[in-house]
């Protein structure tokens, strides 16, 4: 036991050794876009390398908020950036099938990949998404790693953050999504391309019923 401790404790020591801060979060600005106006007030142009508007967690719908941790990760207001959990329940599931069909990475620790980390498929990456993971939530609030995460996740078609997302494909702000909208939202970040309402109605329809 003593050596098995040991050998656990030095294995997360070298794992920490390059990895960021979560401080860092808060001196992260997300890239936004610039719009160009005329002098009556119309909009010329909008230039962005990432189309994104960044809003306050109070300034998204409730139905959003609650569709997405009921899609993304439904234990995620209990867990402290990693549920054991669903690994178990996903490694099962995987081992079942033969290949990899469920993923279990927490809101917390898909923030951390998409901020400090690579998308290499690795097992020293996801030790490093998971601990980073738990020193975020050792960091910040539940509501402010929500709110870091909505304004960060992609939508498709360029949108980057929730409110990009609802003023694309709805013409309205997060604020004001409906239900149904908030759900057909909620399930795109999973596969923006292949849930894309414009590209695939009848699949995007599924999506938003599950």
């Amino acid at each position: 036991l003593v050596a098995i401790t040991g050998l656990m404790a030095a294995v997360i020591l070298w794992l920490q050794r390059d990895l960021p801060s979560p401080t860092l979060l808060e001196t992260i600005e997300p890239t936004i876009g610039t719009t160009v106006y005329a002098r009556d007030g119309r909009v010329l142009h909008d230039f962005f390398r990432e189309n994104r508007v960044v809003v306050g967690l109070d300034e998204i719908s409730p139905y959003f908020v609650d569709a997405i941790i009921a899609t993304e990760d439904r234990e995620f207001r209990e867990h402290w950036g990693v549920d054991l959990t669903a690994i178990l329940r996903a490694a099962l599931r995987n081992l079942r099938e033969g290949r990899v069909v469920q993923g279990a990475s927490t809101i917390t620790q898909q923030l951390a990949r998409s901020l400090f980390l690579t998308p290499e498929v690795s097992l020293t990456r996801k030790l490093k998404e998971a601990l980073l993971a738990m020193r975020i939530e050792q960091t910040y609030s539940k509501d402010r790693i929500l709110e870091l995460y909505l304004n960060q996740i992609y939508f498709g078609e360029g949108a980057h953050g929730v409110e990009a997302a609802a003023l694309n494909l709805f013409d309205k702000h997060a604020s004001e999504l409906t239900l149904p909208e908030a759900a057909l939202l909620a399930g795109l970040p999973k596969n923006p391309g292949g849930y894309s309402p414009r590209r695939h109605p009848e699949r995007a329809a599924d999506r938003r019923s599950l």
